[in-house]
C-alpha cells in the first residue's frame, strides 16, 4: 500500500509542508490532499494514515542520509577531510528537511515506537561510519587516538547542536557553520606535529 511512486513522492513532499506549517497534531488528511493536489481517498490509495506518511517521510530521509554518508566513506580521502564533508551534508540535510526537523523537535511524541528504535539504529550506525573514518585517521597518525565511538558521538552531537541554530537562525550560512563545528572538532583530535600518541 506504501508503494514509491510519483504520486506518493507528491503526497509526502505536500504532507511535510503541511506538517511544517500546521505541526503534525494539527495538519489533517484532507490538508496534505488539498496541498499535493488529489483527493483525499487518493491518499489512502498510498498511505494507511497520517502517521504512516510521517513515517515514511522520515525512512525515506534517513535512507538518502546513509547513501550520502557512504558515498563519503567510499571516497579516497584523508579522514579530515571527509569529516569536513559529512559536516557539511549532515548541516546541509537539516537545512533541506528543515520541516521535518521542526516537527521531531517540537513533538517528539509523534515518533512511533517503531520509528524510534529506527531512529535509534541508524544513529549507531553512522556513529559506526564516523568511528571508522575516525580509526582509520589515527591509524595514519593524523589524529589523536581517542576512543572513536565516544569521538563519533561527540561529533554528532556537536552537529546536532548546530543544526538546531537553524531554527532560530534561519539566516545562518551551513557552509559556515560545518565549517565552524569541523574546525572545533578536528583541531582537538589533530595529532601533534612529533609528539607520539
Amino acid at each position: 500500500m506504501e508503494q514509491t511512486t510519483g504520486k506518493a513522492e507528491a503526497i509526502l513532499a505536500a504532507a511535510l509542508k503541511v506538517f511544517g506549517e500546521q505541526g503534525f497534531s494539527q495538519a489533517r488528511v484532507e490538508d496534505i490532499a488539498r496541498a499535493a493536489g488529489v483527493g483525499k481517498g487518493t491518499i489512502y490509495e498510498y498511505f494507511a494514515s497520517k502517521q504512516a506518511i510521517f513515517e515514511r517521510a522520515v525512512e525515506q530521509g534517513m535512507t538518502r542520509y546513509l547513501n550520502c554518508l557512504d558515498e563519503e566513506l567510499a571516497a579516497p580521502r584523508p579522514a579530515e577531510e571527509k569529516l569536513r564533508r559529512i559536516a557539511r551534508l549532515h548541516v546541509a540535510f537539516v537545512v533541506g528537511h528543515m520541516d521535518l526537523a521542526h516537527i521531531v523537535a517540537g513533538d517528539p511524541g509523534v515518533l512511533s515506537e517503531r520509528l524510534k528504535e529506527r531512529v535509534l539504529v541508524m544513529r549507531r550506525s553512522v556513529e559506526e561510519r564516523i568511528a571508522r573514518i575516525l580509526a582509520a585517521g589515527m591509524a595514519q597518525g593524523r589524529l589523536r587516538h581517542v576512543e572513536g565511538r565516544v569521538a563519533a558521538r561527540a561529533f554528532l552531537g556537536a552537529l546536532a547542536a548546530a543544526g538546531m541554530n537553524f531554527f532560530e537562525h534561519l539566516d545562518r550560512d551551513p557552509g559556515v557553520v560545518a565549517e565552524t563545528v569541523s574546525d572545533l572538532f578536528l583541531n582537538g583530535l589533530r595529532a601533534a606535529p612529533g609528539k607520539p600518541e
